[in-house]
């Protein structure tokens, strides 16, 4: 495993190292604000072993059905409402209710041969500390972030759920204490085959568990 994992583009970069991940930014670019930041990225990184991915990563299916297909260069895995926001906004508030005892995954998918308008779908998953915990998430998630689309939403355990909302189509599914929720899907044959590919991953690594 490598001492630290680290990507860099336009000025920021951002690093993970044993126990700390960090962004480090230069808002005006030029070769010597990038060394800069480079330079602090190695010393953050210096003297440090990086610890294996989560297990939690291993969940996310590499395919949904057989079109759809993950993104590896662009999955996100963390904890905090505000990290959330900073790669897929849903709102200023925590409405998901993220913790440091949940664990959290977002990740596109994509269909290099969709004839439709759209090609990605983002899947989201969150592992709660408990059932309980899971179904409070998503009964704020539909209070909040639902019904301003006017749309009656419970938070019904072990059964998949498919809305139309503005930007496509958006599912979700609870499974005990797992949270799935599907955005953007093209269309609602798209959401429901996706959903049903991810009801069997839920299930399969419930079981696991």
């Amino acid at each position: 495993v490598p001492a630290a994992s680290a990507l860099y583009g336009a000025g920021l970069l951002r690093i993970w190292t044993d126990k700390i991940y960090a962004r480090v930014m230069s808002y005006n670019e030029t070769p010597e604000s990038k060394e800069a930041v480079l330079a602090m990225g190695r010393a953050i990184a210096s003297n440090s072993v990086n610890p294996q991915p989560p297990a939690f990563l291993a969940m996310l299916p590499k395919t949904l059905g057989t079109t759809w297909h993950l993104q590896n260069n662009r999955i996100s895995y963390f904890r905090s409402h505000l990290v959330l926001n900073s790669i897929y906004y849903l709102s200023s508030h925590n409405i998901l209710q993220l913790d440091h005892s949940a664990e959290a995954l977002i990740a596109p998918y994509e269909n290099a041969e969709a004839q439709e308008q759209h090609s990605r779908v983002m899947c989201l998953f969150i592992h709660y500390k408990s059932p309980d915990t899971a179904q409070k998430a998503l009964k704020n998630f539909c209070d909040v972030y639902l019904s301003a689309y006017g749309t009656p939403c419970e938070p019904v355990e072990d059964t998949i759920q498919i809305i139309k909302i503005e930007d496509g189509w958006l599912g979700y599914y609870l499974y005990r204490d797992y949270l799935s929720l599907l955005f953007e899907a093209p269309s609602y044959a798209t959401a429901q085959n996706v959903m049903h590919n991810i009801e069997k991953q839920l299930q399969k690594e419930a079981v696991h568990e």
